[in-house]
């Protein structure tokens, strides 16, 4: 994970050059940027709880671009009740501030696509087909009766047609949280190079990622969420793209 981290920044500054270029023409971009991730996931006998949240700070040499967003992802599954929830957000110039593998912060309010399905008991149709599954995923005699009841209803239900199980809503979303970095430093390095008929490129890529402890509150449509298992990291990387046409 922490390569991947690291590395970040080579998705980070994919970087178009125009078709239309002159010999002798030289053309290239600089981009520096820093991240702060965080996950944290939670399992209970009846199902697990799952976020990300992921904060770039981005700066582009030349016409001097900037963007700073968050971006969170979130999902939970109930096998008890059959209920699954997913979403995902994006945040853009809210209070951002991170500090090159030191620390960070984001304090953001927006909002953010769910996505509800329900797989509960038996019926006609796909509501049928979920009972199922909801009722296997369970524990002992009386869930597994109920997974039963519901393939019955799968196979004999039926008459009028399949029903979405799922309910999309655009919900509230605050994110405040507070990185602080500990532990040493990983470094990764990209270079690319390459010569054509109409020129050559050379492409370079440095990252360098750091754990970190991370505390604060995630609250996704009023309800605030109460997650273990977390885990958090700072990322800086800088990459240069340059070309040369004949």
């Amino acid at each position: 994970m922490k390569r991947t981290l690291s590395l970040f920044g080579i998705a980070f500054a994919l970087l178009t050059v125009g078709a239309q270029a002159h010999a002798g023409q030289k053309t290239g971009y600089r981009v520096k940027g820093n991240s702060a991730s965080y996950s944290a996931y939670t399992s209970t006998e009846c199902g697990y709880e799952n976020v990300s949240v992921n904060v770039f700070e981005e700066r582009t040499s030349g016409n001097q671009t900037s963007y700073d967003s968050l971006y969170i992802d979130y999902s939970s599954f109930n096998f008890c009740t059959g209920a699954y929830t997913s979403g995902y957000g994006v945040i853009d110039n809210a209070a951002y501030d991170v500090k090159k593998l030191q620390s960070a912060s984001a304090d953001a309010t927006g909002s953010i696509e769910l996505t509800t399905c329900s797989f509960g008991g038996g019926g006609g149709g796909t509501g049928g087909m979920g009972g199922g599954v909801g009722g296997m995923g369970g524990a002992g005699g009386a869930a597994g009766a109920a997974g039963a009841a519901g393939m019955a209803g799968f196979g004999g239900g039926g008459g009028g047609g399949e029903v979405d199980p799922c309910v999309y809503i655009t919900g509230s979303l605050s994110v405040s949280l507070d990185w602080v970095g500990t532990g040493d430093i990983s470094k990764d390095r990209y270079v690319q190079t390459s010569t054509t008929p109409n020129g050559r490129f050379r492409y370079t890529s440095t990252g360098q990622s750091r754990e970190a402890t991370v505390t604060g509150s995630i609250v996704i449509d009023g309800s605030e969420l109460a997650l273990v298992d977390a885990y958090g990291s700072l990322t800086s990387s800088s990459s240069a793209y340059f070309e040369i046409f004949r």
